[in-house]
């Protein structure tokens, strides 16, 4: 009788350390699937980000030169208007020297006024455009780092309830393990 229930002991124990093992393969084996769920995750968000920057980028960088573009028309504008005013001002022909080089001086500090305030406009302008611009690439990124973190959240949510269910379905085993090893050693006790 001692030997039958060392036997039914041994076998429960073997029993539930099959069970423990087996539980524990499919725990790694579902860890390892998580794993590769998060990194195809991030792999396919570090992809939408680098194409966010790079449609910003572009975007700005087209919007820049059409910026430069129409300062630099209006700088052609401004010098070849006060080029016309500088060659009229040298063939006048009531100017002595003195008086033609001082209205040329006055000339190129009103001209060098007008092109400093062109610039400043654009510039201020440039800023602006770059402003609007980070904030818009901003909110898609705030954007795109939600959406990221509640698919992260699901995969893990998703994870530990499957995890769960294999711990729990797991125990249920090894109690029915139990009581039938508890059972049997009932019955070969009743029996001694």
């Amino acid at each position: 009788m001692r030997q039958q229930l060392e036997a039914v002991r041994q076998g429960e124990r073997r029993q539930t350390e099959a069970l423990q093992e087996q539980a524990d393969r499919r725990l790694a084996v579902l860890d390892r699937e998580t794993d590769a769920r998060l990194k195809a995750l991030n792999r396919r968000y570090r992809q939408e980000e680098q194409l966010l920057t790079d449609r910003f980028d572009d975007a700005q960088n087209g919007q820049e030169r059409a910026l430069n573009r129409q300062q630099d028309a209006e700088v052609r504008g401004v010098e070849r208007s006060f080029e016309a005013r500088r060659r009229a001002i040298q063939q006048a022909r009531g100017l002595d020297e003195n008086s033609k080089q001082q209205a040329l001086d006055n000339l190129r500090d009103e001209q060098d006024q007008a092109l400093g305030l062109i610039r400043d406009r654009y510039a201020s302008q440039l800023r602006d455009l770059q402003r609007a611009n980070r904030d818009q690439r901003q909110a898609q990124q705030d954007r795109l780092d939600d959406q990221k973190a509640r698919e992260e959240a699901g995969i893990k949510a998703t994870n530990e309830a499957r995890k769960n269910a294999i711990k729990k379905q797991s125990q249920e085993e090894i109690g029915l393990i139990k009581d039938r090893a508890s059972a049997l050693a009932d019955a070969i006790k009743g029996e001694g």
